[in-house]
């Protein structure tokens, strides 16, 4: 044999060998695989600790949210189309018709209210009425 067709001899046996030894290191990685309770995901690849940032979607939300936020904890009276009066009586409506929706709601913390007695007509004020004119009423 010729030195050259020595040297290609070799060459293809270290080739061999190297797939050889490929072939094994996979084989030994798949048993190891296998073999384990726990089965490996994707998501061990990662850090635990990464995070990821948020979309560009995501922080437009955020913003418009927390701009919402603020329109809402400021109240412009100018803007309504009732006056303050107009607000006040509807919410003293509001809370007398929630209060006689539930009769049975606070029975306990409210006090009984009374009437009021009755002016006997020989009273002083009763007198004073008949005596005056009507315009001091």
């Amino acid at each position: 044999m010729t030195p050259l067709s020595m040297k290609n001899k070799s060459d293809h046996e270290d080739d061999d060998t190297h797939e050889l030894e490929i072939l094994k290191g996979a084989a030994q990685s798949w048993l190891a695989r296998s073999s384990s309770s726990r089965s490996t995901s994707e998501y061990d690849a990662y850090p635990q600790n990464f995070q990821s940032k948020p979309s560009r979607f995501k922080l437009e939300a955020m913003k418009k949210s927390s701009a919402k936020r603020v329109e809402r904890a400021n109240w412009d009276f100018k803007q309504s189309l009732w006056d303050s009066y107009e607000i006040v009586n509807v919410y003293k409506k509001l809370e007398i018709g929630l209060a006689l929706d539930d009769p049975f709601s606070g029975v306990d913390s409210q006090t009984r209210v009374q009437m009021k007695k009755r002016e006997s007509k020989k009273s002083l004020t009763n007198l004073f009425d008949l005596m005056s004119s009507r315009r001091f009423k």
